[in-house]
């Protein structure tokens, strides 16, 4: 969890007199912004938002157990305003909720017509919910949202009315001439995509576009006032609000709320100088340091002056008072605008901020790759990770480009249940489509990895179940025109035909566009996934950029604005019908109905156009229905008043940073009063003698108003205030204090507060730790209950062997992480050096090695070498291990070896070179192969299975093995210019008969070349293929023919050539001869079509490997084009993605061979093969010269289920290690074996 243990921020007071001139003077000289006349007016405001923090159901995880009951930190409207001195002007508005609401926006909009007239309207006022589940609900209008919330709670709906409206208000009144600056930036660690299955859905050559499968750009406003320099920023980043999980019951923003309180902060200390790395706790929160506040140095003085003030009872109290008193109130900040930082959300429909991935929390290992499940229970998995300040305040820090330019908006309302959408047809022409009525699918009910759903729904459901559908059926029985608008989607519940007692989903949407300058907000009213979100920007950038004639337009979606609809996912996303597909209301068109509709809008304000508003959504709020019971009373025990402690801090105490300090106040129910601008709990720091100083508040995120009472009816009830002291607090004498409001039978509301006694934050020290007693020790880490657990589980299964049983039991209770990566050098099998990794985990050790070939050109993944001719011939690899001994080992520590994705990616990260020149290929896939080895271990899988559920497959093949039986090229030293021969067994029924047919035959054709050139002829090449000296391909072909024939498998075993044309290209000809010195034989590329076309009708060829040069991309489109046999791209392609999508778009081969080296890591080498199968082509995975005794190609081409593999001669022992890893893989795999066999071009 995010913020569970972010602690550490003690007082802040701003600057005042001739301190805030020199802090401006300083701001003059360090800042990169020149401060000129400017074309805009810019106001920034901010209003506390925080709903009722008991009783009230929170908006978010639908969790009914979810009910508020205190804060975490509070809840905030921020809001910027851009005008034109004498025109037009926009309103942003971030919300610290889960999602705007059209009830709040319409009442919003009443109030400013109101207020201003036509000044602000829905034209051109946003109003953005930054998707906290942490935020009370029921303040939405439609009945599917507010379900849980038990109806319409008014606390929630006023709290945020009145706070945007103030909000804005601020802003309107802080309008000052200033200037704009907007930056961007990558931040990599913030957010992981948690529909990965559906993502890949989308077109290969599209994903190809996209380094990464979230979005990882942040956008900035950096809003700079003429006189008194920056006054706030605004950025927009996707990542979901569920760093806080579905059993939190305390308010908070989330990661989103927290960076904007981290950066207010961070700005009021030190936002006139750049960032330094000292001004950072070890969580990353800038340090908030007191400078007025001077501490005794004597501990025994500050215990005098602690144990002087007791803690007296409870008093009444004003309301002004818990204002007056907070650390960042209002009444404190009179003399200048406050700095306002907001983190707006954008397209984070499939992009979770826990980027440690996905865990089953009853056994820690990985979630299901698909499903989201845990033997098949989706409540079980969740999410977890860490996050967006620190990327902002490098963003803020660097901002220079200016906007400038006109402001213009476009808005109108779309009926999104009956939209007609024209789309382009394949091969030409248009057709016309439908969106739907709203409903949601079953996979809705899944839930997420951030927050599970219940009843072992699952995702990716496209069928639904009868039960379900029975109930569906009791509340709407779908239409079958509706079933079949909204399929492949199985509908739970028909929302958008659901009126009772009011509508229970929406069907009029708001779309807008707000442009400053070279900016475009795109208001979207719901969660576009990624790539649902890239296809919008990209839309609307088009049309946007046409009509710009300076510089470049930047767009930025902000979603969950103004309404909410639910999900939008592509057309291919809605298909694998994840919790996002299940949740995109209107169909399978959703997405292109927004990008028609935009690229309209974008269209209007190219050409100045105006547009229809369109029908306006129904206003519901006279119709809301609520079953929340008020409040009807508080009381406390005789002889008690509300604000007595219940639970003091002990007498004469000293604490020290990192401790816990709790007390416990008689209390009333935080509903009687939200304290909108004050504060529940306060930390004060004595000054002097006599007088208390704010430290801290309940927006700070060390100290935490946790409110309870008995039981759901009690009237009385109990503020627990926690304060873990931040590691930057002063030493000195503190206490804490609590305000509140009580209500009466009769209905008044008294407010009261309460103080502790006061105690010592002693200074720091080096202190041994107490020794724990063993009992002290088991409850720390709950051995007890684990041990427990064990032994129970062990008795369920009756096993023999009990300690072993117990023993694997706690070992599989303990998620692994990496805990040592070691390199070495070893020699191939051509006596060559290469890398061999052993990664350990606490599951224990894995090893693999990196396989290497003669590089081909400058496509490929770079090997390091020494290049010291006096070791290994300048072919030692000391700097590659040493990268891995170093540097990788120290990134990858920690990482969890079952999310290879973002292993890899660290290492790519830390390579930064394009084909990993800096660490080495040969390092990076050496330590990709072991990571992928653990990942199995971890979920305790076979190797293929977990390469299959990193792929998103679910069949598994067997691959046709292309046995190496006759070598020449380069490799040999015969006369034989084609590289290899090769068998391929394809009518065996099963591996294990097509591994027996190669042996046979490759010992048959060993007797036919000992009958007709003697022993000599029998050598092998380094890949085990025979190399008799002979030069006629025909030769050699028949050769093999006898061989086939002797076995009697006849038509059963086919014949494939590598022919390694680029060996003996010469310019645009082909040298048949190169390797002869009784002259040369030039062919033609149009003489080598027809020779090859020969070639396979008089003998059984059914695949030739690079029939042409590499670059000769005209002959071998014209040769695949025939269509007479497989056509492989080895030199051609390279493994590289931007030659196969070439291929690919060119037609010029139709099968890959995948060499892992080339590319590098095992996600790249997923990829590719994805993206070659998205091309309809084969794909064969293959060895290489330089082979070690690691299988690890064979569970790779299991578990993509390429249906070939080429891993050279039936003999020497790193060939065979390969096909005997197989015969393991078949045998463990039983009857669900399948063999390609003849469907081995069929496999893709």
């Amino acid at each position: 969890m995010e913020f569970l243990h972010l602690v550490n921020f003690i007082v802040w007071r701003p600057f005042i007199g001739i301190w805030f001139w020199i802090a401006f003077v300083l701001l003059l000289h360090n800042s990169e912004v020149v401060l000129s006349d400017s074309d805009y007016l810019i106001g920034l405001g901010s209003y506390d938002v925080t709903g009722p923090a008991a009783d009230v159901n929170m908006m978010g995880y639908a969790n009914t157990e979810q009910i508020a009951s205190g804060i975490h930190f509070r809840l905030r409207a921020r809001t910027f305003i851009v005008a034109e001195p004498q025109g037009k002007r926009v309103v942003f508005v971030n919300l610290d909720a889960c999602m705007a609401s059209q009830l709040v926006t319409i009442k919003v909009l009443e109030r400013l017509k109101a207020r201003y007239g036509e000044l602000y309207t829905e034209k051109n006022v946003a109003i953005s919910g930054i998707h906290t589940h942490a935020g009370p609900g029921g303040y939405l209008q439609y009945v599917v949202y507010i379900v849980t919330s038990l109806g319409f709670v008014r606390e929630s709906f006023d709290v945020i009315v009145d706070g945007i409206e103030q909000s804005i208000i601020q802003a309107h009144e802080n309008l000052r001439p200033g200037s704009v600056y907007i930056n961007k930036g990558e931040l990599l660690d913030a957010g992981v995509n948690r529909s990965p299955s559906a993502y890949l859905n989308n077109p290969a050559t599209e994903r190809s576009k996209y380094k990464y499968d979230v979005d990882k750009d942040m956008t900035l406003l950096k809003f700079v006032d003429d006189q008194w320099g920056p006054v706030g920023s605004f950025n927009w980043f996707a990542t979901h609000g569920t760093s806080m999980s579905r059993t939190n019951s305390l308010i908070s923003g989330d990661n989103k709320g927290a960076a904007a309180r981290f950066m207010e902060d961070w700005f009021e200390q030190i936002g006139v100088r750049s960032v330094d790395a000292d001004e950072f706790d070890s969580n990353g929160i800038p340090r908030r340091v007191s400078n007025i506040i001077s501490h005794p140095d004597n501990h025994h003085e500050l215990l005098e002056l602690a144990a002087s003030f007791q803690s007296p009872p409870g008093k009444p109290a004003t309301r002004i008072l818990s204002v007056a008193r907070r650390v960042r109130g209002a009444l404190r900040q009179a003399d200048k605008p406050r700095f306002v930082s907001a983190f707006c959300q954008s397209n984070c429909g499939d992009v979770s901020p826990n980027v440690l991935g996905a865990f089953c929390i009853d056994t820690g290992l990985p979630c299901e790759f698909n499903h989201s499940t845990c033997g098949g229970k989706n409540e079980l998995c969740y999410g977890r990770g860490p996050g967006q300040f620190k990327k902002a305040v490098d963003l803020f820090d660097k901002a220079s480009e200016q906007l400038d330019g006109n402001i213009n908006y476009r808005h109108t309302y779309i009926d999104f249940s009956q939209l007609e959408v024209k789309l382009p047809k394949q091969g030409g022409g248009s057709e016309v489509v439908k969106t739907c009525p709203a409903a949601m699918g079953f996979a809705f009910a899944a839930g997420t990895t951030d927050g599970p759903g219940a009843f072992d729904f699952k995702q990716g459901d496209d069928k639904g179940n009868p039960f379900w559908k029975l109930v569906r059926n009791l509340l709407k029985k779908p239409s079958q025109e509706q079933i079949d608008c909204q399929h492949p989607k199985p509908i739970l519940l028909d929302t958008g035909e659901m009126k009772e007692p009011y509508n229970w989903a929406p069907s009029i949407l708001p779309i807008q566009i707000l442009q400053i300058g070279q900016l475009a907000i795109l208001s979207v009213p719901g969660e576009f996934t990624t790539m649902a979100g890239r296809r919008l920007r990209a839309a609307v950038k088009t049309i946007l950029s046409s009509g710009n004639k300076g510089n470049g337009i930047h767009v930025v979606i902000a979603g969950l604005t103004n309404t909410y609809s639910q999900y939008v996912t592509t057309f291919e996303e809605y298909e694998a019908q994840r919790y996002e597909g299940g949740s995109t209301l209107y169909g399978p068109h959703t997405l292109s109905a927004y990008i028609q509709e935009f690229k309209k809008l974008a269209n209007a304000i190219i050409t100045s156009e105006t547009v229809e508003p369109g029908p306006p959504p129904p206003d519901l709020l006279n119709k809301q229905i609520s079953f929340l019971t008020p409040v009807v009373m508080d009381a406390t025990p005789p002889g008690v008043s509300f604000g007595d402690v219940s639970s003091d801090v002990p007498q004469n105490s000293t604490f020290k940073r990192g401790n816990n300090v709790t007390v416990t106040f008689w209390s009333a129910c935080p509903r009687n009063d939200l304290m909108t601008e004050g504060t529940f709990a306060l930390v004060e720091i004595l000054q002097g003698k006599d007088s208390w100083v704010p430290a801290y508040d309940d927006d700070d995120f060390c100290l935490r108003f946790k409110w309870s009472r008995p039981f759901k009816l009690s009237t009385r009830s109990h503020a627990n205030i926690e304060w873990i002291i931040p590691k930057s607090a002063k030493p000195g004498v503190y206490r804490i204090r609590h305000f509140g409001a009580a209500k009466s039978l009769l209905g008044s509301i008294r407010h009261f507060a309460g103080s502790s006694s006061a105690f010592v934050v002693g200074s720091e020290k080096k202190e041994e730790e107490e020794e724990m007693s063993v009992q002290e020790y088991l409850d720390k880490h709950l051995l007890s209950r684990k041990i427990e657990d064990a032994v129970n589980a062990a008795v369920r299964a009756k096993t023999t062997d009990p300690v072993l049983f117990i023993s694997n039991h706690m070992r599989k209770a303990v998620p692994s992480v990496i805990t040592k990566v070691k390199a070495r050098q070893i020699l191939d099998s051509r006596g060559i050096p290469t890398v061999e990794v052993d990664l350990h985990t606490n599951k224990g050790m894995f090893r693999a090695s990196a396989p290497s070939g003669d590089p081909t050109g400058m496509y490929e993944a770079v090997e390091l070498r020494d290049g010291d001719k006096g070791t290994y011939l300048g072919n030692s690899v000391s700097r590659a291990v040493k990268n891995v001994n170093e540097k990788i080992s120290e990134a990858l520590i920690g990482m969890d070896p079952a999310l290879q994705s973002q292993i890899d990616q660290a290492m790519i990260d830390l390579d930064k070179t394009e084909k990993k020149g800096e660490l080495g290929a040969n390092a990076i896939l050496a330590v990709s192969i072991a990571a992928c080895k653990a990942g199995a271990a971890e979920k305790e899988v076979p190797l293929y299975k977990h390469i299959a559920d990193l792929s998103g497959k679910t069949n598994l093949s067997l691959p046709v093995p292309a046995f190496t039986v006759i070598s020449g090229g380069k490799r040999a030293g015969n006369n034989l210019v084609f590289q290899e021969i090769m068998i391929l067994p394809i009518r065996a029924s099963r591996f294990e008969e097509a591994l027996q047919m190669g042996s046979e035959t490759y010992h048959h054709l060993k007797a036919v070349i000992t009958e007709k050139y003697g022993a000599h002829g029998c050598n092998v090449s380094e890949d085990g293929g025979f190399a008799p000296n002979i030069s006629s391909l025909k030769d050699a072909l028949d050769l093999v023919n006898e061989a086939i024939s002797r076995t009697g498998y006849g038509e059963r075993i086919k014949i494939a050539i590598d022919a390694a044309a680029t060996d003996f290209c010469i310019g645009t000809k082909y040298d048949l001869d190169f390797k002869s010195k009784s002259g040369q034989n030039f062919k033609s590329g149009d003489d080598m079509v027809d020779m090859y076309r020969e070639l396979c009708l008089e003998y059984p060829i059914v695949s030739i490997e690079d029939p042409f040069d590499k670059e000769d991309w005209e002959h071998v489109k014209n040769f695949s084009s025939l269509g007479i046999c497989q056509v492989v791209g080895d030199d051609l392609l390279m493994s590289n993605p931007k030659r196969i999508e070439r291929a690919i778009n060119e037609s010029a081969c139709n099968a890959l061979l995948l060499k892992i080296n080339q590319i590098g890591t095992v996600t790249e080498a997923i990829e590719i093969v994805k993206l070659a199968k998205d091309g309809n082509w084969g794909v064969i995975v293959s060895h290489r010269r330089g082979e070690t005794e690691d299988s690890f190609i064979a569970d790779l081409a299991v578990g993509l289920a390429t249906g070939q593999i080429k891993a050279g001669a039936p003999c020497r022992g790193e060939r065979l290690a390969k096909y005997n890893q197989l015969l393991r893989i078949a045998e463990g795999l039983g009857d669900q074996a399948l063999y390609a066999g003849e469907d081995w071009k069929q496999s893709f």
